[in-house]
């Protein structure tokens, strides 16, 4: 890869936690997608898919992490649900 393609990855994975978690603003991510996206364009053929399996790897990364957030937030509130439920049960004895 050349020093520009580089330097264009780096900024796009500087745009996300370790984790994988996007630490900008959703219309900063997107500029720098279109950033992406335009340097993609002028690229030769093999180093296009070099840079892009780069970035692919990146947004597969927030992909999990966010599949991750959602499976949590709803086994939360599934057992919030159940909770309830029982105590409405129960509630009836006391």
């Amino acid at each position: 890869m050349n020093p520009e393609s580089i330097q264009i990855l780096n900024r796009f994975k500087g745009q996300f936690l370790e984790s994988g978690q996007l630490r900008v603003s959703d219309s900063e991510y997107q500029m720098s997608i279109e950033e992406v996206t335009t340097y993609l364009a002028s690229l030769q053929l093999e180093e296009k898919r070099e840079l892009a399996l780069e970035i692919k790897k990146t947004i597969e990364k927030a992909m999990i992490f966010t599949d991750n957030q959602i499976r949590q937030v709803k086994e939360t509130l599934e057992t919030g649900k159940k909770r309830d439920r029982a105590n409405r049960n129960y509630a009836k004895f006391f």
